[in-house]
């Protein structure tokens, strides 16, 4: 049984688990997949605000079974998904306080189950939490094809929220699919909405730091709400981009009023409204049933080779979600 650390910037160890008591009031769950995302490449490269102190093991989400468990919620081999705090799937099991934990319907695989964590509360935070957007409300978010943003296209269709999603133009049937609105990420997509809605947006969510933020800004309505979820468009952001991207925040929240900003950390987030947190997925699942909520054939990846697929995607070379796989 294995984990992976990052021991300093951009170096990797593979060690062998000891085999430990259980600690109280934990679920030990055996990892089949862990979710690879863009923020445990930047951590790894030292270059992610939140990351945990050197060394830690990545990964913010992860599907397994249940090895051992006091919980009666959660007996010896039931399937779960976890997003975790602070990072840490990386590894063959992990030691799990029963709260972070969603059982899996007999009905969803464990490929599909594997993609939702850490998208789906993204999804539902920005909308739910930071934007706090009802029926009728529109928004837009930058980015729209990847997995945050295919999510909330999905949201905003089973809640009847108006989608505006930038995408490049051969990515544009993407946000079509979900009910999105598209714009050209390559053009003044800023003026191409406000031709579309010429009142703008109830809110913007942008992950691709201070020069995208403007852009965002100006698409907002007279009452909206610009949402960061992320400082830098690139892996290579660290401290610049974000104490630029806060400043602008800053900026804004004292002069742009009664337009407003905010920042929106999903695992965080996640901790403090559990309840929250857990019933998201009721409606997921649902949602995966009949159809109405995109998934991916995910790109399954032995664990061993966590070092060329952090390389890939420095290299913009992955165009799937990457799941690592972990053997006992």
């Amino acid at each position: 049984m294995q984990s992976w650390l990052v021991t300093k910037r951009g170096t990797f160890e593979r060690r062998s688990l000891a085999g430990e008591a259980l600690p109280k009031g934990k679920v030990r769950v055996r990892v089949k997949y862990a979710g690879v995302g863009f923020a445990d490449v930047m951590a790894a490269k030292g270059h992610y605000i939140l990351a945990p102190s050197f060394p830690f093991s990545p990964g913010y989400e992860l599907m397994g079974l249940v090895e051992e468990s006091s919980e009666q919620e959660f007996p010896a081999g039931t399937r779960v998904i976890a997003l975790l705090a602070h990072m840490g799937a990386f590894r063959s099991w992990v030691d799990i306080d029963p709260s972070r934990l969603v059982a899996i319907p007999d009905s969803i695989s464990d490929e599909a189950a594997a993609q939702l964590p850490l998208n789906v509360t993204t999804a539902a935070a920005l909308i739910e939490k930071s934007a706090r957007l009802e029926s009728g409300s529109s928004f837009l978010i930058v980015g729209g094809s990847g997995g945050v943003g295919q999510a909330a296209l999905a949201w905003a269709k089973n809640r009847r929220l108006t989608a505006y999603a930038t995408a490049a133009p051969h990515k544009a049937d993407v946000i079509e699919r979900w009910g999105g609105i598209p714009l050209d990420a390559h053009e003044d997509w800023p003026r191409q909405l406000r031709r579309l809605r010429p009142q703008g947006v109830d809110a913007a969510f942008d992950a691709f730091g201070p020069a995208s933020f403007q852009k965002s800004w100006a698409a907002l309505g007279s009452r909206g709400r610009l949402v960061a979820f992320g400082f830098s468009p690139t892996i290579e952001g660290g401290w610049s981009p974000f104490l630029k991207g806060l400043a602008y925040l800053g900026g804004k929240m004292l002069t742009g009023w009664p337009r407003q900003v905010a920042a929106c950390s999903a695992p965080r987030l996640s901790v403090t409204n559990n309840s929250w947190y857990r019933s998201i997925f009721t409606e997921t699942f649902s949602a995966i049933k009949t159809g109405t909520f995109p998934l991916t054939e995910p790109e399954i990846v032995d664990e061993t080779l966590v070092p060329e697929v952090f390389e890939r995607f420095a290299r913009r070379e992955v165009t799937r979600k990457i799941l690592l796989t972990f053997s006992r």
